[in-house]
């Protein structure tokens, strides 16, 4: 074969090679994964959704006796600061 002045040649392709070669090609491409880049280095929020509460009450408010505020003044609780916990 005599030598082309811009580079080698090639032998022509036969077209079964031809197609089998580019189906094959676009199978690589399809095969790649479809992934969240995002999801790595805790950069995506990750929750879950509870389900509905079903028969929930909020809680009443707790009414105190009328002699509470006596008694706390009776035993000194009324200047007396809660301790604080540590």
């Amino acid at each position: 074969m005599p030598a082309e002045p811009n580079g080698p040649s090639f032998p022509p392709m036969v077209p079964e090679l031809k197609t089998t070669f580019y189906s094959l090609k676009r199978l690589h491409t399809k095969k790649r994964k479809i992934v969240d880049r995002r999801a790595s280095k805790s950069r995506k929020m990750r929750y879950n959704v509870h389900e509905k509460i079903v028969n929930f009450m909020a809680p009443e408010p707790m009414t105190l006796p009328t002699m509470v505020p006596d008694l706390n003044n009776l035993f000194g609780l009324k200047n007396q600061k809660r301790a604080s916990v540590v």
